[in-house]
């Protein structure tokens, strides 16, 4: 036997038999969980799929209009001339 990690096992001289059919255990899986059950659940619970999503909404909206600072506010002025000979002065505020 060789000590070269890549090597392979050589192959019997014979190989074994197939199973015949009439050996099969016929055994049937039945899924997890399947559309119905999960029609079920979600009908039980869609109050709760509907209140959470628009509690937390509604906490982040608050928070963002009563709660949050501005990081960045500006403010600008803006001069038009009445005779508009097409020339526009913006003049920024310090502020």
């Amino acid at each position: 036997m060789s000590s070269h990690a890549l090597t392979t096992r050589p192959l019997p001289a014979v190989r074994p038999e197939p199973a015949r059919s009439r050996d099969w255990d016929l055994v049937e899986v039945s899924p997890l969980l399947d559309l119905d059950d999960l029609a079920g659940i979600l009908r039980r619970r869609r109050l709760w799929l509907v209140l959470l999503p628009l509690a937390g909404v509604a906490l982040a909206l608050a928070y963002a209009f009563f709660i949050a600072k501005p990081l960045y506010e500006s403010k600008a002025l803006v001069f038009v001339d009445p005779m508009f000979d097409r020339s526009l002065q913006i003049q920024p505020t310090a502020g």
